[in-house]
């Protein structure tokens, strides 16, 4: 999967650039506020139709422009235009020509992987990072996934409307909600059985110190089924669903304690480009199709060590990588024959560097 064209306009800082990137690695060079990371969230909202920065989507269009554009020609088994409009209060979303109703249309026709300067969070914020963590990988991997969690939570918005009501009768909603919230249990407990031991793997290689490891927490008694667990909640009389795989949390463990607790800032984001890294690896061994790989502020991020370390895992693992970096000799180009390009981004003007 890459990015064969990238068009931007009006998009944050960035009034109107177009990259042709190269297949392998680019490099976005830069000063700070020059747009770089403008241009990777560019790409992240393109796939997903959120930005990975805090903020409304009033935000994402350019001070004193009525619409914000973003168009991309993507390449894998065939190809395919994206184009997405951003107005006041409203967007259009093309896919090959024809509007499409919402961003579910364009589901796993742009995928990628995000490591930005806020990753920490991952780590140190709450469950709700995490579970958007699981599932946009397991989505890497298990394209179906995505149709499950739709209609679990599709499910569970009905069920709550009905539960505010006060109802007294059976629950209409109960057994739906179950069986696909244990699918969901069951799906994401392989997925972190699979990918631990390749964030395991990969932590050392980025000179992670400790033992790291990894659990989930499915979000109601391990005791109970999730169908025990709702009619038990329904018996309290709760005007919302409290048990599900809605309220599951992804247990991060370092040297026996939550890492949350226990690592450092600079340890959490090793932990969290680990955790990022071998969604990158575990995408390449199941299905093929490797997502792109959005690095950003290489520089700040990593010591030259660990950066070494970090270029040659994406080169190992990654098919098409975006990386920015203040300077250039913070980001080397790979030395293999891979296909490298580097871009200068200045005061939201982008230039590619012969």
């Amino acid at each position: 999967m890459v990015i064969q064209r990238l068009q931007i306009g009006a998009f944050r800082n960035i009034s109107s650039a177009r990259l042709d990137p190269a297949e392998g690695v680019n490099r976005l060079v830069g000063v700070n506020g020059a747009g770089k990371t403008s241009v990777l969230e560019a790409v992240h909202f393109l796939a997903s139709g959120r930005s990975f920065r805090r903020g409304g989507p009033d935000t994402l269009r350019q001070n004193g422009s009525g619409e914000a554009v973003l168009s991309a020609r993507i390449a894998d088994r065939g190809e395919h235009a994206l184009g997405v409009r951003l107005g006041e209060g409203s967007r259009e979303i093309r896919l090959d020509g024809a509007n499409v109703p919402g961003f579910s249309a364009l589901a796993g026709v742009l995928k990628t992987i995000h490591y930005t300067p806020e990753g920490h969070r991952l780590a140190s914020g709450g469950p709700r990072e995490r579970r958007r963590f699981l599932d946009w990988g397991l989505f890497h991997v298990e394209p179906a996934y995505l149709d499950l969690a739709r209609r679990y939570h599709r499910t569970l918005q009905q069920r709550n409307r009905w539960l505010k009501t006060g109802p007294s009768g059976p629950d209409p909603w109960a057994s739906q909600l179950a069986a696909s919230g244990e699918e969901i249990n069951q799906q994401r407990e392989a997925y972190v059985a699979r990918l631990e031991g390749k964030v395991q793997e990969i932590f050392g290689e980025l000179g992670g110190a400790g033992e790291l490891t990894m659990g989930l927490e499915q979000g109601w008694p391990e005791a109970l089924g999730l169908g025990e667990a709702l009619e038990r909640d329904r018996r309290r009389e709760l005007d919302s669903t409290r048990m599900g795989p809605h309220r599951a949390d992804l247990r991060l463990i370092l040297d026996g304690s939550p890492a949350r607790e226990r690592a450092s800032r600079g340890q959490q984001k090793i932990i969290i480009l680990a955790l990022r890294l071998a969604q990158l690896a575990l995408a390449l061994e199941v299905s093929g199709e490797v997502p792109v790989f959005l690095f950003d502020d290489v520089g700040s991020e990593l010591d030259p060590e660990r950066r070494r370390a970090a270029m040659g895992l994406l080169e190992r693992y990654g098919r098409q990588v975006f990386v920015t970096s203040t300077e250039e000799a913070l980001c080397p180009l790979p030395s293999s024959g891979i296909p490298a390009a580097t871009f200068r981004v200045h005061e939201g003007t982008i230039e590619r560097s012969e």
